[in-house]
């Protein structure tokens, strides 16, 4: 009688274990849409060139918040990365300039777009062996973190 009294307290107990474990909640205790903002996949972009090859990558962007752009350049000649020069990166009338790579084919321009909209946007990369505009389409500069989530 005891064991079987002990095998209901244990199937009642695994039960609840199994049921509470089904349950959907993150556990999170962020703030709505902050949780999904800071979670969100950067955008990134890909751009051939005549001569040069870029992958840019960076966050969903949000008025009046610094940001850095992670521009990969290469030679589309020899596909290697290019070591030297600047790249200067305009969205819409703002420039933000990064004068030399951080590592090869890594250059990051750092910036603060204090407008939300859409803006038109381009990469200018500059070096002793080439020199290319590449066009980058629109960029969409948020007006908060949960409009960009």
């Amino acid at each position: 009688m005891l064991a079987c009294l002990f095998a209901c307290l244990l199937a009642f107990s695994m039960s609840v274990a199994v049921v509470g474990c089904r349950h959907a909640d993150d556990h999170s205790h962020a703030p709505p849409n902050t949780l999904a903002a800071e979670q969100l996949e950067p955008t990134s972009n890909t751009v051939f060139g005549e001569k040069l090859l870029l992958f840019l990558e960076y966050p969903h962007l949000v008025r009046g918040k610094s940001e850095s752009f992670l521009a990969h350049v290469s030679d589309l000649r020899t596909g290697e990365p290019i070591r030297q020069g600047s790249v200067t990166l305009e969205i819409g009338s703002l420039k933000f300039m990064a004068e030399g790579p951080r590592r090869d084919g890594l250059f990051v321009p750092v910036g603060n777009l204090p407008v939300a909209g859409k803006f038109t946007s381009r990469l200018l990369v500059q070096n002793a062996d080439t020199s290319e505009t590449l066009d980058l389409g629109e960029i969409v500069v948020h007006e908060s973190e949960a409009d960009a989530a």
